[in-house]
């Protein structure tokens, strides 16, 4: 993305925000040079924040201004933090391994688009939007092994420039788990270590960050 792109970027996403938000307002019966305001307003800033967000995720661009050095700070953020994946044993042949693996994943309020593969022994499903996340992407793997089924979970962000999550992957992946291993409880005790780091703090980050350039 060049810095052409990046402008144009800035400016579609300023007007969508404003376009929306100066409609919200009205039809809640706020005045037009208010809601106007608070369109302009709000856009300038959901612009600004979609803009960088492409930013980072884009591939050798920096913004020409003041906020590029961050840009490359976020876009250097190992993103293991964020993409977890644990494994465990279960005591049950692959296809009811499956089975099981589509159940807790269609129990648990937070995924969606639960979808089983049986010919691949794969299951996938999408986290729903939070505050904590813009939604998750969830894939287990089922694999035949000595005396049951080995299962991976793993958890990512949708969003490929996401660096901060607030451990929400790794809560997905331990609540799937402890769903799991109920089928057999010593599969928790037997579970691998986590593959991933522990979740960054993006407070921490921040201020590290900020305190090595003052």
């Amino acid at each position: 993305m060049r810095s052409d792109g990046f402008l144009r970027n800035l400016c579609i996403w300023t007007a969508v925000g404003a376009v929306c938000v100066t409609a919200r307002q009205m039809l809640v019966d706020v005045p037009m040079p208010q809601a106007v305001l608070a369109g302009a307003s709000v856009g300038v800033l959901f612009g600004l924040f979609m803009a960088v967000l492409g930013a980072v995720a884009s591939d050798g661009y920096v913004p020409p201004f003041e906020t590029g050095e961050l840009v490359a700070a976020l876009r250097d953020l190992p993103r293991d933090a964020v993409n977890v994946r644990e494994s465990i044993t279960l005591p049950l042949a692959p296809d009811q391994a499956l089975a099981v693996c589509r159940a807790t994943l269609r129990a648990d309020g937070h995924f969606a688009w639960v979808r089983a593969e049986p010919a691949t022994g794969m299951v996938r499903a999408r986290g729903r939007m939070s505050w904590q996340s813009w939604g998750e992407r969830i894939q287990i793997r089922v694999e035949p092994v000595e005396g049951g089924s080995r299962v991976e979970i793993r958890s990512w962000p949708r969003i490929r420039a996401t660096r901060f999550d607030s451990g929400t992957n790794r809560g997905n992946v331990e609540r799937i788990r402890a769903a799991l291993a109920k089928h057999a409880p010593q599969a928790l005790a037997a579970a691998a270590p986590p593959e991933a780091p522990a979740p960054i703090d993006p407070r921490a980050w921040a201020e590290a960050w900020f305190r090595a350039r003052t």
